[in-house]
């Protein structure tokens, strides 16, 4: 490659296999990312030619932990720090932010938190997509690329994957190809991938998925792949001048499995003469909407418009042969989204067919906040005062299972972030009657 570069990593899902009766095991990550910071940055003369930075970029595609107590994710984060030891200091990790952008070097990284791309609220989409088109149209560098988690191709056969797939393609793919974007990075499905190119002939994409630690998983539909590789730790070195990427990607032994090349996609010239702001500034950049990361806040009141202020759900507690209140607390939209959120994936029979969908929540036990006995009644009221009584023991700990009718495994009740109460299945089979409760308002224990 001629000219000035850019050089930068990029490590799919770093999370380790979950062994029994052992602590998370970084090392091979480790030694990956130790091997690869050599080869993408050695030793270079300050007089070189290459585009060369104190700091190299690491972008990681998610995953980085298991999930598990609080006490349980602490112990994984300094496994993985510890891991990465100085290289985690010296190299620059990306933002905290959910939706934001950063140029480096001649590339510019749109970084989108998938997980929030796949909901049915269409205003959601819209506010997304306008940040999107405003951040790719102010993009001023030769080479774009999209980090996200998810895969918009993807290789799994799991129902809600292909769904945020579907909607992300539908809803966003339009501005990736008109903005001529070259790579979409992500992981999430744990092996490495690329697919042939997509998008418009004449500017194509790419997506590479990847996985750098030891937690795999088979590609169940490898048709859209040029290449694939399983069961294997990855790390990939871009190199990307004005007019060229190439990648390398090297495996947990250090050999190259994997290189390819693409001229960079020249991006559309920017039309102002729609923008509103045009009499204003003539086709400037406008410092208060560019470079600036998306306003969470506004696109969850988007997403559950019912977790504004005034919103509470009411916990109590009873006992049977008693006329008193053992225990009642409040809990308001506010101070749930602050609790300890985890994600889970049910099964959920629908017109005979077994499908799934993953649920972002807070675990039941944990919005009881006591040990309650197994024989305990729960009455779940919604919104509408519409009761429903459940026996704890059925949903505590209910079953998810997988296509072939066996049970995989215990999946916890969770109250999710609309506060609707998901408990999966109690059998394979056993779909009459709604495997969750909307719009929860009073949860009553009574004990005896």
């Amino acid at each position: 490659m001629s000219g000035k570069s850019t050089k930068f990593i990029y490590m799919g899902d770093p999370q380790p296999s979950r062994l029994a009766g052992s602590g998370p095991d970084y090392s091979r990550w480790g030694r990956l990312l130790h091997m690869t910071a050599a080869v993408a940055y050695p030793e270079e003369p300050e007089d070189s030619g290459d585009f060369h930075m104190e700091k190299g970029l690491l972008l990681l595609g998610g995953d980085l932990v298991n999930r598990g107590t609080r006490e349980k994710r602490q112990e994984e984060w300094e496994a993985f720090f510890e891991a990465g030891g100085d290289l985690m200091d010296s190299l620059k990790v990306a933002s905290p932010e959910s939706f934001y952008s950063f140029d480096y070097g001649c590339c510019h990284f749109l970084v989108l938190n998938s997980e929030y791309m796949g909901t049915r609220q269409k205003a959601a989409y819209k506010y997304i997509g306008n940040w999107i088109r405003d951040d790719l149209q102010e993009n001023g560098k030769p080479a774009t690329f999209i980090l996200m988690h998810h895969p918009i191709y993807t290789v799994g056969t799991s129902f809600s994957d292909r769904v945020l797939a579907e909607t992300i393609t539908e809803n966003y793919m339009k501005l990736f190809t008109k903005y001529r974007v070259d790579f979409i990075l992500c992981g999430h499905q744990h092996l490495y991938c690329r697919t042939r190119q997509m998008g418009s002939p004449e500017y194509p994409m790419v997506q590479l998925m990847g996985v750098s630690g030891t937690k795999f998983f088979s590609g169940w539909d490898l048709g859209n792949m040029a290449f694939a590789r399983e069961y294997e730790s990855v790390a990939t070195v871009f190199e990307v001048t004005e007019s060229e990427i190439k990648l390398e990607t090297y495996g947990s032994s250090g050999e190259l499995i994997d290189t390819y090349a693409k001229a960079v996609n020249p991006k559309p010239k920017k039309d102002c003469s729609r923008c509103p702001r045009f009499e204003y500034c003539k086709g400037e950049k406008s410092p208060d909407s560019v470079g600036t990361p998306l306003a969470i806040e506004q696109l969850e009141k988007l997403m559950a418009p019912k977790l504004g202020e005034g919103v509470v759900m009411n916990v109590r507690e009873t006992a049977a042969d008693m006329d008193k209140e053992l225990l009642s607390r409040e809990i308001t939209g506010e101070e749930f989204r602050h609790m300890e959120h985890e994600e889970f994936e049910y099964s959920l029979m629908q017109r005979g067919r077994l499908v799934f969908e993953r649920h972002r929540g807070v675990r039941l036990s944990a919005v009881l906040a006591t040990e309650p006995e197994a024989e305990a009644t729960l009455l779940v009221t919604n919104r509408k005062g519409v009761v429903k009584a459940l026996r704890l023991e059925e949903i505590l700990y209910a079953g998810r299972y997988d296509e072939r009718g066996n049970l995989a495994e215990q999946v916890p009740a969770i109250i999710t972030d609309d506060f609707r109460l998901v408990y999966g299945q109690r059998e394979c089979g056993h779909y009459n009657g709604s495997h969750w409760i909307r719009n929860v308002a009073e949860i009553e224990i009574t004990r005896g």
